[in-house]
């Protein structure tokens, strides 16, 4: 009699908590995809301050990027989202950390990630998750494989498994735009004496779970083949056992739109090349301090086609132009069609549509021109710009084909995702969560009122110049500074409305005195202290620039 007793007491002291734990959502798997170098494409006709479409005429989004499209009807899209460095292996630091490149020190390419003396330590999203049960898996550039020594610093750190990632890009001298491709250990792409935008011309794809046709993959596309096969074997486990299986964080990167443009033919065949004119009026060179002590279009011009003009800027000549940009649309197509591939493999899954968030992204932006300027390496829109889309079932994501215009960083991705997961804040991110867009209470809520870009000064400068770029709904300002004496030694400002194409620099305008002063109070706390600009945020969250 005891003894029933004491079982009933027990049955009624546990059972609330067994109803509480049985009735906890599922906690949701991530994929997340993430190109190289996509300069922001406008899905929705209202953005303010987009010059995307310049640089084709008559190319829609429609035709570019066709799955983007489709998927961003379906999510929540961003269309004011912006990079912390347009450089790779600090924005993705950044994005993976939630934190600023001044908290990590991390500015250069080569610098390794781990090296960060960070007051309490640097997590990633794949670390915190794992850490929490999760499933962690990568299939080519997720964080940059320099800042991570070739991928080998971060597992088992962060990753489940090894990172899938074929050895970085080896420049074959007698490498033809008909044998680009992977074979054997060793990749193989078109040699530097050739162009920057060489395309397979043997092109057929086929399956891509099988094999490319009649030509060698070519390596996102063996890195998507793997990611795939992760897929396949992640569904079957889950529709096997949902309630003992772990979820997963799943990250695929492409290596392209980054150079050289090497895609299959029909990617080119798509455009035609009078689609991408040169327009020397819009390609206008502006007299700033900053472009004198910017990368001088090294990256493109390390390849042939290239003429250097005056004043030692390198600029392409109208030909090797309207080529540039055709190559650059045509590896976007590429990646478009790739990520497409993935997402459709994991919806087709019953045990996976309904469990899994997608967060489709770009590590930084692309200049095709403007301020006559070629790749990344500036703080300007085209370089920081990013398209940003969440999508997934409506039990995570309840807001579906919405667009969201005020400002969002890439080191907001962290937070989110941590809210998302059920995971507690980290009180060090720099980055806030996006949840409260993506689950709105208010049409028009917002969490931040700028995004804050960087980039270091070049011309032996590196380590005295920093550049810092604050980008509003409606203004872009650009602060030159000394990062040692911590002083302001130039100023921009740019106004989106009336100048897209950032071509007239209105900071000595008296009807902007009081936009101008606001944004010099925010740059004074975040020079003082990385940590301050957030704090400034919170404190001016009803003032829009």
């Amino acid at each position: 009699m005891a003894i029933r007793i004491l079982l009933l007491v027990a049955l009624v002291v546990v059972s609330p908590f067994l109803a509480i734990s049985s009735s906890q959502p599922k906690r949701p798997n991530f994929v997340v995809l993430i190109s190289d170098d996509t300069r922001f494409f406008n899905l929705t006709p209202d953005a303010v301050g987009k010059p995307s479409s310049y640089a084709a005429v008559n190319v829609s989004t429609e035709s570019l990027l066709p799955n983007l499209l489709r998927l961003a009807k379906n999510g929540v899209f961003f269309t004011n989202a912006h990079a912390q460095m347009a450089l790779c292996s600090p924005s993705r630091a950044s994005l993976f950390t939630g934190l600023r490149p001044d908290t990590t020190k991390l500015y250069y390419v080569h610098t390794k990630m781990r090296s960060a003396q960070v007051k309490g330590g640097l997590e990633t999203i794949a670390e915190g998750l794992k850490n929490s049960g999760y499933e962690t898996f990568a299939y080519g550039k997720a964080l940059d494989p320099r800042s991570t020594a070739g991928n080998t610093q971060d597992y088992p750190r962060s990753w489940s498994e090894p990172v899938f990632a074929l050895p970085g890009q080896v420049w074959e001298p007698n490498a033809t735009a008909t044998n680009c491709g992977y074979s054997g250990d060793r990749l193989i792409e078109p040699s530097k004496n050739l162009t920057p935008f060489a395309q397979c011309l043997i092109d057929d794809l086929a399956n891509p779970k099988q094999a490319f046709g009649k030509r060698i993959a070519l390596m996102d596309e063996i890195h998507a083949n793997r990611a795939l096969e992760k897929i396949d074997s992640l569904a079957e486990r889950h529709g096997q056992d949902p309630n003992d299986t772990a979820p997963f964080f799943l990250v695929w990167g492409s290596f392209r739109p980054h150079l050289p443009f090497v895609v299959p033919q029909h990617h080119y065949a798509r455009f035609n090349r009078s689609n991408f004119p040169f327009q020397w009026g819009i390609n206008s060179k502006r007299d700033s301090v900053f472009n004198r002590g910017v990368s001088r279009n090294s990256e493109p011009a390390s390849f042939s086609g290239w003429k250097v003009y005056a004043r030692g800027q390198i600029f392409p000549t109208p030909a090797v132009h309207s080529q540039f940009v055709h190559g650059y649309y045509a590896a976007c197509s590429y990646v478009d069609e790739l990520i497409g591939m993935l997402v459709d493999r994991v919806r087709s899954y019953k045990s996976l549509v309904n469990n899994t968030i997608f967060i489709i992204l770009s590590d930084h932006g692309f200049h095709l021109g403007e301020h006559q300027f070629y790749a990344k390496h500036t703080v300007y829109e085209s370089a920081t710009g990013v398209p940003l889309l969440f999508f997934g079932p409506e039990k995570y994501l309840p807001v579906q084909n919405r667009v969201i215009h005020t400002p969002v960083e890439l080191l907001d991705i962290a937070p989110t995702v941590y809210e998302l997961a059920g995971l507690p804040p980290r009180l060090s991110h720099d980055g806030e969560s996006l949840v409260p867009l993506l689950r709105p209470k208010n049409p028009v809520q917002r969490v931040k009122t700028i995004a804050m870009s960087q980039y270091y000064g070049l011309l032996g400068l590196r380590n005295l110049l920093m550049i810092y770029s604050m980008r509003g709904d409606r203004y872009r300002y650009v602060v030159h500074t000394c990062r040692r004496r911590k002083i302001v030694l130039n100023q921009e400002l740019y106004d989106y409305v009336t100048d897209p194409m950032e071509k007239r620099d209105i900071k000595k305008m008296p009807s902007t005195a009081k936009v101008l002063a606001r944004f010099r109070w925010l740059i004074q706390k975040s020079l003082k202290d990385p940590k301050g600009y957030k704090v400034a945020i919170a404190m001016n969250n009803t003032m829009i620039v």
